[in-house]
């Protein structure tokens, strides 16, 4: 969101690319604002178990 920010995107252009809300733009480009890097890293918000299903999903499949 910041890069796509500093790049010149419109807020209401990056919150449907990033499928969320404007408001939840406006907080990580200010957040990044105040206090930098460490405070994306304490933004993300992911779904647990969600890599683990994925990760388990994929390697029962077949390739060939």
């Amino acid at each position: 969101m910041v890069l796509l920010s500093a790049q010149g995107m419109p807020v209401a252009k990056i919150a449907e690319v990033m499928f969320t809300s404007a408001d939840r733009v406006r907080d990580v480009i200010h957040n990044f604002d105040t206090d930098g890097f460490v405070r994306l890293r304490t933004s993300v918000v992911r779904p647990t178990g969600l890599r683990q299903a994925v990760v388990h999903t994929a390697s029962r499949r077949s390739f060939r």
